[in-house]
C-alpha cells in the first residue's frame, strides 16, 4: 500500500512539474521570466526581436506599455527625466461619404450623398473622409490621414503638419478605385515627439 502511495504520488508531482515547465516555456523564456501572449481584440501584439516582450513575473503580467498602448490606439509620451509615462487617448470620430456637400479644409464645397461602409468591388469614387476630433490633451504638430488597401498597401495619404490641440473638424477626399475584394481602411494617425505617426483611429469599407 506505501509503495503503490509513493508511485501516486510520484506521479502526482511529476505531472505538476511538467505542467509548470509547459507554462514557462510555452511561449519562451525572457530574463529567467516566462512570456506572456498580449492579444488586442483578437490580434496579438507583434514584438520586435530585441524588445521586451509580455512577462509573468511574480504572477502578475507585466506588459511593454508603448506597444499595448499603440494597440489600442492610445499615445504614450514619456519623459526621461521623471521616468513618467503619459497616456492620452483622444476622442477621433472618422465617417466616409460620397459627394460631400460642405466646405472643407481646401475652401472648396462639398456635398454628403450618403456615409457608407461597403461599396461595389471595381467602383472609382471620391472618398470624402471627416474627421472630429475633441479631448486632445497632448499638443501634436499634425496628423495624417491614409487609405491602407485589402492587402495592407498604401493607396494614397494626406499629410497635414500643424499644432493642433483641444478639438477641431477636418475633411479631405481621395479619388479611390476600389480594385481590390476585402476590407479597405482609413487610418487617422497623429505625429509623435519623434516623427513617428501613432494611429488613433481607423474606419472600414469592405470592397465588394
Amino acid at each position: 500500500m506505501k509503495a503503490k502511495r509513493l508511485i501516486i504520488l510520484t506521479l502526482v508531482f511529476s505531472m505538476i512539474f511538467a505542467a509548470t515547465v509547459y507554462a514557462d516555456s510555452l511561449h519562451g523564456i525572457y530574463d529567467g521570466y516566462p512570456i506572456a501572449k498580449v492579444l488586442v481584440n483578437g490580434s496579438e501584439i507583434q514584438i520586435n526581436q530585441g524588445d521586451v516582450p509580455g512577462l509573468v513575473i511574480d504572477g502578475t503580467t507585466v506588459l511593454p506599455l508603448r506597444k499595448v498602448a499603440e494597440s489600442l490606439q492610445a499615445i504614450v509620451k514619456w519623459d526621461s527625466s521623471t521616468l513618467t509615462a503619459n497616456i492620452y487617448k483622444p476622442n477621433v470620430h472618422l465617417f466616409v461619404s460620397e459627394d460631400t456637400k460642405i466646405t472643407g479644409n481646401d475652401n472648396k464645397d462639398y456635398l454628403i450623398k450618403a456615409p457608407f461602409g461597403r461599396i461595389a468591388q471595381g467602383k472609382t469614387t471620391n472618398v470624402f473622409v471627416n474627421a472630429q476630433v475633441d479631448t486632445l490633451i497632448a499638443k501634436t504638430s499634425g496628423f495624417k490621414i491614409r487609405i491602407l488597401t485589402p492587402s495592407g498597401d498604401e493607396y494614397d495619404s494626406k499629410e497635414i503638419s500643424k499644432d493642433f490641440e483641444n478639438s477641431f473638424w477636418f475633411t479631405c477626399s481621395f479619388k479611390v478605385k476600389f480594385s481590390q475584394a476585402g476590407t479597405y481602411l482609413v487610418d487617422f494617425s497623429f505625429k509623435g515627439d519623434d516623427g513617428n505617426y501613432v494611429t488613433v483611429s481607423q474606419k472600414t469599407i469592405v470592397s465588394e
